[in-house]
């Protein structure tokens, strides 16, 4: 593993822990809303305090289903970098933030298109458009394609 690699995969792993700690806080914070609201005996309170329960269990479901997806998605880089497949040999123009500028990802899309249609089962060539598409701005496409790289790195492990 790389240097940049393994600072990559600290950076991660600091990041989820920091959004998971900031999600439990927030749920204390609800959850202590919640009791002083329900003591309350005003039906608007009670309505209050059903809605940040609902609110808040909607927050919690979301960061537990895209946990999953964040960790193999994350898994799935490291291991395309370690591969020497990564975006960086698509000449790519990085910002001041170190992220692909938008026009030049959008200029190599095609470049990336070829790819896929040229070995559709290779999970790396979708998770490198994957990773380009959201440099361009498709953040709907880049999922389905990250989705679908995960999905056949699963079907090849298997």
């Amino acid at each position: 593993m790389t240097e940049k690699t393994s600072t990559t995969v600290l950076a991660q792993k600091f990041g989820i822990a920091l959004i998971m700690l900031l999600i439990t806080i927030y749920v204390i914070a609800v959850i202590w809303r919640v009791v002083a609201l329900v003591q309350i005996a005003d039906p608007i309170a009670w309505l209050f305090a059903l809605g940040l329960t609902v609110t808040a269990g909607i927050g919690v479901w979301a960061v537990i289903i895209e946990l999953p997806f964040a960790f193999r998605a994350a898994e799935l880089s490291r291991r395309l970098e370690v591969a020497g497949r990564d975006v960086s040999d698509l000449g790519l123009v990085a910002n001041a933030s170190g992220r692909p500028d938008r026009g030049s990802a959008i200029a190599v899309m095609d470049r990336l298109n070829s790819e896929v249609d040229a070995d559709p089962q290779d999970w790396m060539v979708w998770h490198r458009r994957g990773i380009v598409r959201r440099a361009a701005g498709d953040g709907r496409g880049a999922r389905a394609d990250v989705r679908q790289a995960i999905k056949l790195a699963k079907a090849k492990s298997s």
